[in-house]
Order: C-alpha cells, then sequence, then structure tokens
C-alpha cells in the first residue's frame, strides 16, 4: 500500500505514518487475528479524522466542508464486516 504523503503538519504526520503502519501489518497478520486489527484501524481513522477536522476547521481550510465529506466516504468501520465476510459475493 503505498504511503500518505507526507504535509508537513507534525499531528497528521503522525497520524498518516501510524495508520500507514497498521494498512502495512495487514499483510503478516494471521486471518484470527484480523478482526481485532480492522478494529484499530477504524478506530485510529476515527480519532484521526476527528484531530484533522479540528485542526483544519481552526487553520480555516478554505474546502474544508468537501474534506469533511470525504471522510464520511472513507469510514472504514462501514466496510469491515464485508471485508471479514470474504468480500462481494458473486
Amino acid at each position: 500500500m503505498p504511503s500518505a504523503p507526507r504535509l508537513g503538519v507534525p499531528l497528521m504526520d503522525r497520524d498518516h505514518a501510524a495508520i500507514d503502519l497498521l494498512f502495512d501489518a495487514a499483510a503478516t497478520t494471521a486471518d484470527s487475528e484480523l478482526p481485532a486489527l480492522l478494529d484499530m484501524i477504524a478506530a485510529e481513522l476515527h480519532d484521526h479524522f476527528a484531530r484533522e477536522e479540528a485542526a483544519m476547521t481552526e487553520a480555516r481550510v478554505p474546502f474544508l466542508l468537501h474534506h469533511f465529506e470525504l471522510h464520511t466516504q472513507l469510514d472504514f468501520a462501514h466496510f469491515r464486516a464485508p471485508i471479514l465476510d470474504g468480500g462481494p459475493k458473486d
């Protein structure tokens, strides 16, 4: 998985690095441990989005609402069940 770009914003760069490590861990995580890892990823993304939205609000980023909508679309918890169920069924 490609790494998130460095933004030069220490809080966001640390968050992105931590999220990258969690996603990278999926390649070596036993199937029996995947549900716990996916829970950790979902929790970290939720917390990251909250921190990022607070920072962006404080900085008055002009495309704020559009970016917040992207966070809604990337709600990882929504994708967890299909991943654990084996993906799309034909």
